[in-house]
């Protein structure tokens, strides 16, 4: 099987928290600009990391809560999406 294409997996989400976060306080950011491959922006989720758990695992364990982690951040953000 082919290596995911910047698949957003939970270690992405935290690895961007946790570069963000920082900045978000931080008054002489004036946005964050994310970006991906020049090939592949985002390949979507994580479907390989998800494949094992059921919709109700999920939900017990808040698996999309980095996600609203990263949409309650202050900064404005921006996609730079190539091709």
């Amino acid at each position: 099987m082919p290596p995911g294409r910047n698949a957003l997996s939970h270690e992405l989400m935290t690895e961007l928290l946790d570069a963000l976060r920082p900045l978000d306080g931080d008054p002489e950011v004036g946005c964050v600009v994310v970006t991906g491959s020049e090939r592949v922006f985002a390949a979507g989720a994580d479907i390989k990391e998800m494949a094992g758990k059921s919709a109700a695992e999920m939900a017990a364990e808040d698996y999309f809560a980095g996600w609203e982690k990263f949409a309650a951040l202050r900064t404005t953000k921006i996609a730079a999406v190539n091709g």
